[in-house]
């Protein structure tokens, strides 16, 4: 079970949907930046009940790009950025999110995190330690994050 704490309440959440995907087998580098060091806190939980016009409001009150969607208690899906301007703003928040299919650990490298974005077509991920949620990740916090920890030698290429 995933325990969520959400405000004063708690809920316990089946975590057997997801799929918890730890870091790249084979990755040997100690120096690879890892999820935890990009990731931002907790995305806002919405249930799947409300409008969409309701969840932007909710996204630009919380100055967020991302929202984790519930419902009775149970994980359901995330609202990705491309999800929460392209839906009408009356359709209901459980008709348009993309369902959560895998949960980062902390531990994950950022290339392993931008590879599964690709490969499963989502900009952000839910990041769990253990039965809890810790936070999200989205693509441009790893790309933002990569480009600020290139070597200069590689930046120096880039711009050659």
């Amino acid at each position: 079970m995933l325990e969520l704490i959400i405000g004063e309440s708690k809920r316990r959440v089946p975590a057997e949907p997801k799929r918890r995907v730890p870091p790249a087998p084979g990755a040997t580098s100690r120096d690879e930046v890892r999820v935890a060091e990009a990731m931002t806190r907790l995305s806002p939980i919405v249930p799947g009940h409300i409008s969409m016009g309701a969840a932007r409001k909710i996204a630009a009150l919380k100055a967020t790009d991302t929202l984790i969607v519930e419902d009775k208690g149970n994980l359901i899906g995330i609202l990705d950025p491309e999800t929460l301007l392209g839906a009408g703003h009356e359709q209901r928040v459980s008709d348009c999110l993309k369902s959560i299919r895998i949960c980062l650990t902390p531990t994950t490298t950022l290339t392993r995190a931008r590879a599964l974005m690709i490969e499963h077509g989502v900009a952000s991920f839910p990041v769990a330690a253990g039965p809890f949620l810790v936070g999200s990740i989205s693509r441009s916090n790893i790309e933002r994050t990569l480009a600020s920890t290139r070597p200069p030698v590689m930046a120096a290429r880039v711009a050659a």
